[in-house]
């Protein structure tokens, strides 16, 4: 008997927890739709409380408009994008570095600068800043050309070095740069920096006594990824080079020498970078062949004439016809300067063991310092001796002739029929 009233008390129970469960999932079944899918309670609020909440959320809103309006006013208290931040930082970065250059107004619709005369004209005068006297202008392209091994990439090294070290004046030519405005970098694109480092070895010897500034800052750059350009661009934010020197930018151009547009573009990107920055950009340039029968001109110039017409100052180097080691520096175009500048040439005298320049003060008009003239002179000294020979001996020979004057002009060579020619100049210069 009890045995059975155990059992149908487990059944009482179990069949109450059958129940239980079919309440709960009738509850369960009663909250899905139907597609089978749960549904939320359905949830009531009075108006009041709904109303808080809405208020709530206006005010969370116009605090985060607030705030993204605050941190917007450092870029023109308009809403921007990251992009647009990113612009508006560069430009303001921009216009800290170049305050000089954004006194004028700038012109958003046209993409200009635009100018006031009666600004201009009353604003303080400026002079010139030159990195040696007359020849570079500071904030300014220049370009320096000649023949092949005339000395133009060691005369742009020893000028670094003289502007680095603190040197007052390079060859008589006054540097007009003060002790902060000296650091100087120099781009190579036709030799390694291991040549280049032996040569600068060398040059030092002799600069490093001048040396007053403790630490020079004169920098080799080299091995360019995407140009010279391209390098300088991300260099001078931040190091700032007030002068620097390129050897050449002819291996740094994308396209031909000839090509006026492709010419152009490249110069005015580096006369850009020496605006910006206000500092001077010399280059290295060549000079077109069978020129040395010439004087100095601008049309020497190898490849287009864009590399004479876009740099603000141009200067010639060429040898000396008569005297070894000897060069001619000339200014073919100094935009600043007078046309009187224009009018002379330096004599420079190079030591090959320092690979130095000299400058004793000696010049030449420079429409005399090319071969055709030396050749003139020349001949006019030849025939004097001519003419000397024949009056000590009216009866002397050609031969005769010819000997002596391999004697008296070792380094020229004299034929019986070239004394000839130079008797038969002489009689018809008398007869006229």
């Amino acid at each position: 008997m009890k045995k059975k009233e155990v059992i149908m008390n487990k059944n009482s129970q179990n069949m109450e927890t059958k129940n239980d469960a079919n309440q709960v999932l009738a509850s369960e079944n009663n909250q899905k739709g139907n597609n089978g899918e749960y549904k939320l309670p359905k949830v009531t609020f009075d108006d009041k409380f709904v109303e808080e909440i809405e208020m709530e959320r206006a005010l969370e809103k116009e605090a985060h408009l607030e705030r993204f309006k605050n941190a917007n006013a450092l870029y023109g208290n308009r809403q921007k994008g990251y992009d647009d931040i990113q612009k508006e930082f560069e430009r303001m970065q921009k216009e800290a570095e170049s305050s000089e250059l954004e006194k004028t107004d700038t012109n958003a619709e046209f993409g200009a600068k635009i100018s006031s005369v009666t600004e201009l004209i009353n604003s303080p005068f400026e002079p010139i800043q030159y990195v040696l006297d007359k020849f570079f202008p500071k904030g300014e392209l220049s370009l320096i050309y000649g023949d092949s091994s005339c000395g133009k990439s060691t005369f742009i090294r020893c000028l670094a070095f003289a502007i680095a070290y603190g040197m007052e004046e390079y060859l008589g030519f006054k540097i007009g740069l003060e002790d902060d405005e000296r650091s100087v970098t120099f781009a190579i694109t036709e030799d390694n920096e291991r040549h280049t480092k032996t040569l600068l070895q060398k040059q030092n010897v002799f600069f490093e006594p001048f040396r007053t500034i403790e630490n020079p800052v004169f920098d080799v750059i080299s091995c360019c990824d995407n140009g010279v350009v391209d390098a300088l661009n991300k260099l001078m934010p931040s190091k700032k080079y007030n002068v620097i020197f390129i050897d050449t930018p002819q291996d740094d151009i994308l396209g031909s020498m000839n090509d006026n547009n492709v010419v152009r573009e490249y110069l005015n990107k580096l006369s850009l970078i020496a605006a910006k920055y206000d500092c001077a950009i010399v280059c290295i340039h060549h000079k077109r062949k069978y020129t040395l029968d010439k004087a100095p001109s601008k049309e020497d110039l190898s490849g287009t004439r864009a590399f004479c017409d876009k740099p603000r100052a141009v200067v010639e180097m060429r040898w000396h016809v008569d005297e070894p080691n000897a060069v001619w520096f000339t200014p073919i175009k100094a935009n600043y300067e007078s046309q009187e500048f224009l009018k002379e040439a330096y004599l420079l005298r190079m030591d090959t063991e320092t690979l130095t320049f000299t400058h004793n003060g000696e010049k030449a008009p420079s429409n005399t310092i090319h071969m055709s003239v030396h050749k003139k002179d020349m001949t006019e000294a030849i025939k004097e001796k001519i003419i000397a020979y024949r009056f000590s001996n009216p009866t002397i020979r050609q031969t005769e002739i010819a000997e002596l004057l391999r004697e008296d002009f070792p380094d020229r060579k004299f034929s019986q029929s070239q004394v000839s020619y130079l008797i038969k100049e002489i009689n018809n210069s008398n007869k006229n």
